[in-house]
Parts: C-alpha cells; sequence; structure tokens
C-alpha cells in the first residue's frame, strides 16, 4: 500500500527476523537512531539512545549496518537544512488498527500545514476520541516518517511530542510553522 506522504506501509505484525539499526548525530536534531528488518523500516527514534531503541525493540537481536539507512539519514539531513524530504523507504509501523489508522492519516497531512488531535479523530472516524488519537501519535513508531510533529492541539498550541517540545517545536519550524 502506498501513503500519500509516497512511503509505501507493510501491514501485519512484528516479524521474527533479523533487525538492522543505525545511528548518526544530526546538527539541530541530535542522534537519530533508525531501525529496520526484512518488511522495512520499524523506529526512527529521536530521543533516548541506542538503549531506548533497544529497549523498544524487545528481545530482538540487532547487527549495525550504517549504509542499509545511509539514503534515510540523507533525507533526514536535507530536511535540516529546509528542503521537503521525499521518503521513499519502505516502512513497517508497528501497532493496533486503531494506532494504524491514525497513523496514516498523520501521513496525509502535508509539508508546511498543521492539524489538531480533534481534526485527527473526526479523520479515522472517533470524533471524541481526541485523547485516544494523541496517545497513539506518542506512540508513532516513525516520527519525521510519520510527521506527528504536525499534530497540534485545537487552540493551535504545541500539543506533545514523543521526543519532547523542544525537538517538535524544531520540526516545526523547519516546516515554517508557528504554533502559539
Amino acid at each position: 500500500m502506498r501513503q500519500k506522504n509516497g512511503c509505501k506501509a507493510a501491514s501485519g505484525g512484528p516479524p521474527a527476523d533479523a533487525i538492522w539499526i543505525a545511528s548518526k548525530g544530526i546538527a539541530g536534531l541530535g542522534t537519530v537512531w533508525a531501525a529496520a528488518d526484512s518488511t522495512g523500516l520499524i523506529r526512527v527514534q529521536l530521543a533516548g539512545g541506542r538503549r531506548g531503541l533497544m529497549s523498544r525493540l524487545g528481545e530482538r537481536g540487532a547487527k549495525v549496518d550504517a549504509a542499509r539507512f545511509a539514503p534515510l539519514i540523507r533525507r533526514i539531513e536535507r530536511m535540516v537544512n529546509g528542503r521537503r524530504p521525499r521518503f521513499r523507504e519502505r516502512f513497517h509501523p508497528v501497532g493496533t488498527p486503531f494506532q494504524r489508522r491514525v497513523w496514516r492519516a498523520i501521513a496525509s497531512i502535508p509539508w508546511g500545514e498543521t492539524r489538531s488531535y480533534a481534526w485527527l479523530a473526526r479523520k479515522v472516524g472517533k470524533p471524541k476520541a481526541y485523547r485516544a488519537v494523541a496517545q497513539a501519535c506518542g506512540a508513532n513508531p516513525l516520527p519525521i516518517i510519520i510527521p506527528c510533529h504536525r499534530v497540534i492541539a485545537s487552540d493551535g498550541t504545541i500539543g506533545g511530542f514523543s521526543a519532547g517540545l523542544r525537538l517538535k517545536r524544531r520540526l516545526l519550524m523547519l516546516e515554517n510553522i508557528s504554533v502559539k
């Protein structure tokens, strides 16, 4: 299935095969960690380091392979330099069916625009579930790829972000988005 943001999404649960990881320090973002398995990209971590990444991946072993992630890292670096990234990586976000619906809706938010948690709740057909939507945003395993930083509170304030509000402000600033 192709997402509106140009990425392909795989479906189903987590596979039991090998995982590859890599990290790179990126000015303005800090160290970005990425993890993939044979189905595609399964996690991008903006905070928490290798230990945080491995705790989220569970007991599965991991092999370091920087070359595997070089195109992704280049796209993220382009974004930090003010250019809209076109993520082409195949990805496999593991979550509940509700979370995956929320993440697909988030992926439809255009570069340089924001939507509210309430808008997102309506978009997934659960207009009163804005808190559940916010929790799904917080559980997003692929921030930047699935741009949950573009989701803000209905009153125009920043809302939350799993990697911290400072980083959310930075990501919004890169897209020329200002919030209260």
